[in-house]
Parts: C-alpha cells; structure tokens; sequence
C-alpha cells in the first residue's frame, strides 16, 4: 500500500509542476503579444496620427490603456490578458529631394 501511495505522491507533484510550467508559458505569450501590440499601435500613431494608433490596437487585438503624444514621440500603452506592455516611436520627417528629370 505505501508503495501506492509513494506513486501517487509523485504523480500529484508532476501534475502540479505540469500545471505551472503551463501557467508560466501563457504568462509569456501574453506578454509577447502585449508587447507586438504596443509595438504596432506606437508605430501607427508615429506614422500617421492617433486614430491609426487606436486602429492598429484593435487589429492587434490589445486593449489600450494610453497612448500619448509628446513632441515627435508617440508612446502607447495596451493590456492583453494580465499582460501590459509599453512601446515608443519616433516621428520623422525626412526630406526628399527631388531626383533629375528626363
């Protein structure tokens, strides 16, 4: 009987450690796909304004918490599951010069 038991002890703890290893590794797919979600709608808003921002979350299925804009920064902030994640991107302007015409 105690045999038994010592299997069943073993058994209890590897299901137990399955588990967190389980947890641990949505944890981090959460959190990656915070992060490309915050990457995008930073980039969107860089790029063309606020609303693409907003838009670009919505596709990226995040939740946003904040996006903001301070000079040529943009920075955003969005949730996905119980992962938060914040992104910056820079606007620039990069002047074009004409080329020679034929």
């Amino acid at each position: 009987m105690s045999g038994f038991l010592v299997w069943m002890g073993a058994l209890a703890v590897a299901a137990m450690l399955a588990i967190g290893i389980t947890n641990v590794g949505w944890a981090a797919v959460e959190q990656a796909r915070a992060q490309a979600g915050a990457d995008a709608t930073a980039l969107a808003g860089a790029a063309d304004g606020l609303d693409a921002a907003t838009e670009a979350a919505q596709r990226n299925d995040v939740l946003v918490v904040a996006i903001t804009e301070s000079g040529n920064i943009v920075t955003a902030v969005v949730q996905s599951g119980n992962a938060t994640a914040t992104a910056h991107a820079e606007r620039r302007v990069i002047p074009v010069t004409p080329g020679p015409r034929n």
